[in-house]
């Protein structure tokens, strides 16, 4: 599973928040995604992870910038070579 989301003044945005707090049957295995402007994502990261069964398999930051500039692929390859690499490629791939 991929959970992705924007950063809002620096903690994860609420909405998400929401989502993980009363999602309870979340996989193990979970790749996180963040966009932003410019603050930190350590935060949010943490944030997220406290309401994961397991530390996140990988994880990705997505600036304004590199998005609107469409300068992130090669990040968004990294990002996906991780998640594969977490579960034996089998990730995204039904049996």
């Amino acid at each position: 599973m991929i959970v992705a989301a924007p950063l809002w003044a620096g903690h994860l945005a609420t909405p998400m928040r929401a989502f993980l707090v009363g999602n309870h049957k979340l996989p193990e295995k979970v790749g996180l995604v963040l966009t932003r402007g410019g603050s930190s994502p350590d935060t949010a990261f943490t944030e997220m992870e406290a309401h994961l069964p397991a530390p996140a398999k990988a994880k990705l930051t997505l600036t304004e910038k590199e998005v609107k500039a469409g300068t992130f692929t090669e990040p968004l390859k990294a990002f996906v070579a991780e998640l594969n690499g977490a579960t034996d490629n089998t990730f995204g791939r039904q049996a």
